[in-house]
């Protein structure tokens, strides 16, 4: 066990943490992350509808680009934001949750190069330990 003041303030045993999607986000949007691969993640300014400072690069999959260039029409959706329901525009930057319908593949998905080491679905609990297991291992060997 490694104690830090992090680790004391949440009571952890390593200072690891990791916020934990699947009450978010949706099926589509895990479908498409776990069959993805890191050359997928494109770097884009595409998705800046709705963004105040105008148009900005970020990193989505190359397949909700390609569905967003080819969806006809100017809104792709709808979406919650706590009691509001918003349309989402084609190129809009709300990433679909679980409350999300209409085109959820024409939806930005946000998603880094990181993306291609994701192969499978698992709880967040069994990687967070899986994490943290491989860490403290590391920490004890170091030293």
């Amino acid at each position: 066990m490694l104690t830090t003041p992090f680790t004391e303030l949440l009571g952890c045993r390593l200072p690891l943490q990791q916020a934990p999607m699947g009450g978010v986000t949706t099926p589509e949007l895990v479908a498409a992350v776990a069959g993805a691969g890191a050359e997928d993640a494109v770097l884009t300014d595409a998705f800046s509808v709705m963004w105040p400072n105008g148009s900005e690069p970020l990193r989505t999959l190359r397949s909700a680009l390609e569905a967003a260039e080819s969806f006809q029409g100017e809104v792709v959706g709808e979406t919650r934001m706590g009691s509001t329901t918003l349309p989402v525009p084609r190129f809009g930057v709300p990433c679909p949750n679980r409350e999300t319908t209409g085109a959820i593949a024409a939806m930005v998905h946000y998603a880094g190069q990181s993306v291609g080491a994701t192969s499978q679905v698992r709880p967040a609990a069994e990687v967070v330990t899986e994490l943290a297991e491989g860490a403290e291992r590391l920490l004890r060997r170091w030293g």
